[in-house]
């Protein structure tokens, strides 16, 4: 029975290892959560994803008290990065009835 359980839980550590490889994003260097002892990759924010959920689901249900400025003072989270602007012709069609396309 307990090498079921240690087999269950190799494969598991197996797969957390490739779901990390494949959730990193190409464009940024692969960095770990900043909530120390969290070791997965970060997603927004200095976050991962069940972090950063966390933080959103607080500031959601605070009514104002806290916000991502406050998190980012305390150290909870680190500011948002600006990820580049639309491309080209992504705006056009605000104003018109139907997407251009360039």
């Amino acid at each position: 029975m307990e090498d079921n359980s240690v087999n269950a839980y190799k494969k598991e550590q197996e797969k957390e290892k490739e779901q990390e490889q494949v959730v990193g994003r190409p464009f940024s260097p692969k960095v770990q959560c900043i909530y120390p002892p969290c070791k997965k990759l970060e997603l927004s924010r200095g976050l991962c994803g069940r972090h950063y959920r966390a933080c959103q689901g607080m500031i959601r249900r605070s009514g104002g008290e806290t916000t991502w400025g406050i998190l980012e003072k305390r150290g909870k989270s680190l500011p948002a990065k600006r990820r580049g602007l639309p491309p080209d012709g992504f705006l056009v069609w605000a104003d018109d009835s139907k997407p251009q396309t360039p």
